[in-house]
C-alpha cells in the first residue's frame, strides 16, 4: 500500500518476481522526493497500479503472492469497550461556529462514530435542535 499520496515512479522487480523481505519493491514520488516501497515479508509482487499512476494514501500498489502464507495473521474483531466520549465544546460561540461544529457531529454519526447508548439519542437530539435553530 502506498504510504501516502504521490505519483508511482518505477517498479524495480518485475511483474511476478520474486523478492525477499526488506527489499525494495517500486518507487514513489512524494512533494519532489522519491520513496522506496519495501515489503515485510518474502514473496511474488504482483502489479495492480502501472507507473505514472497518481496514488492516494493507502491504495493498493501491488499485491503480494507470501512464500509462507502461514505469516499471515487473521483479523481479529475489537469486542472491548471504549471509554465514554467527552462532551464536545463548542469551538465558538458565533453562529457559523455553532453550525459547522454541529453539522460536524451529525456527519460524522453518519459515518458510524456513535456514542454508546445512552447518551447517543440525547446528544442526536440536542445537535439536530442546535443545527435547526442556527
Amino acid at each position: 500500500r502506498s504510504p501516502s499520496a504521490g505519483k508511482l515512479l518505477q517498479y524495480l522487480v518485475d511483474d511476478g518476481g520474486h523478492v525477499f523481505a526488506g527489499h525494495r519493491y517500486a518507487e514513489i514520488e512524494v512533494m519532489k522526493m522519491v520513496m522506496a516501497l519495501t515489503v515485510e515479508e518474502s514473496g511474488c509482487v504482483h502489479f495492480v497500479k502501472r507507473p505514472g499512476a497518481c496514488l492516494e494514501q493507502g491504495c493498493t500498489v501491488a499485491k503480494m503472492e507470501l512464500d509462507d502464507p502461514k505469516k499471515l495473521h487473521a483479523v481479529q474483531l475489537y469486542t472491548g469497550v471504549f471509554e465514554p466520549q467527552q462532551s464536545l465544546t463548542i469551538a465558538g460561540e458565533k453562529l457559523h461556529q455553532v453550525f459547522h461544529t454541529m453539522l460536524e457531529n451529525l456527519v460524522n454519526v453518519m459515518n458510524g462514530y456513535c456514542l454508546p447508548d445512552p447518551y447517543f439519542s440525547s446528544k442526536v437530539k440536542k445537535w439536530i435542535t442546535k443545527l435547526m435553530s442556527t
